[in-house]
């Protein structure tokens, strides 16, 4: 009967402690999933640091927290590795072509004015702002 008693305490506790292991993931990740927000303070900001990280092919943990849920790391990586090399993508330049009525999707010309090389879309969600590779288009 005691035995009994001490084999349900564990398993009562066994979600906790599977929390506790899920959460312990999540800090060493330091992201847990796509879209969990990249610290930048405006959509420029957003994708220099995603192309940044996207270039240099950093951890799938440095490129998710920069895309929209539902969007592939490694498409992303592809996507950016075809704009050219990494010291290429950094120099390239960004700027804001529009933005929708409601203000959540912008989107980012890269390139120079006389020759644009791609079209980013970058979201704004509750004051993150993620990229989506599938909505952007190379020229």
């Amino acid at each position: 009967m005691a035995g009994e008693q001490g084999v349900s305490r564990l398993v009562g506790r066994l979600p906790a402690w599977l929390a506790l292991v899920a959460s312990a993931g999540l800090l060493a990740t330091g992201c847990g999933k796509t879209g969990c927000g990249s610290g930048a303070e405006s959509g420029e900001d957003a994708v220099r640091q995603f192309l940044s990280a996207a270039a240099r092919d950093d951890s799938d943990e440095a490129v998710c927290r920069y895309l929209q849920e539902g969007e592939s790391v490694d498409d992303a990586v592809t996507w950016v590795s075809e704009l050219g090399p990494a010291g290429d993508v950094d120099a390239l330049e960004v700027r804001e072509a529009r933005g929708d009525q409601m203000g959540a999707e912008h989107r980012f010309v890269l390139g120079p004015s006389s020759a644009p090389v791609a079209d980013l879309a970058v979201i704004e969600r509750d004051g993150r702002f993620v990229v989506s590779v599938t909505g952007s288009t190379k020229k």
